[in-house]
């Protein structure tokens, strides 16, 4: 259960993780935005993963007895090689597709809520397509 901005970026990176290889992608092509990364040379498809805290506020209570919201969006930029070497779009879209769904379908990840998960076709960036997988998030940290 997540009471820290860590534990919250911890719990959605794990679960990004398991939903970007159960859509097909590999594992080793999963980036971090904090983390320098090189593309695969080989066109194979990949993604970068971006969680942000945006607004927080105390929503219950007072003193020792509290709940502040906390609120933030996940964004999983897909990308496909174009071209007769690499899937493209469509591929994006079946890597991305398949994990709104999900998000969609759970709602939540422990006490970390799903809401206005979306995919956005950006296009062509380079050789490779681009979509966002985007969430909005938000959770309650208790004292």
């Amino acid at each position: 259960m997540a009471q820290t901005y860590d534990e919250a970026i911890q719990e959605l990176s794990a679960y990004i993780r398991t939903r970007w290889t159960a859509a097909g992608g590999v594992l080793a092509n999963l980036a971090y935005e904090d983390q320098d990364f090189d593309p695969p040379a080989n066109k194979t498809s990949w993604a970068r993963l971006t969680i942000k805290h945006h607004s927080g506020a105390k929503s219950l209570g007072s003193g020792t007895s509290a709940v502040y919201r906390r609120r933030g969006q996940l964004t999983l930029q897909v990308f496909t090689a174009i071209g007769e070497e690499g899937p493209g779009a469509v591929g994006a879209r079946q890597l991305g597709g398949p994990i709104v769904q999900d998000m969609e379908s759970v709602g939540a990840v422990g006490n970390i809520w799903f809401r206005n998960s979306v995919m956005r076709e950006i296009g062509v960036d380079g050789v490779w397509y681009q979509i966002h997988v985007q969430t909005d998030f938000v959770y309650d940290r208790t004292t």
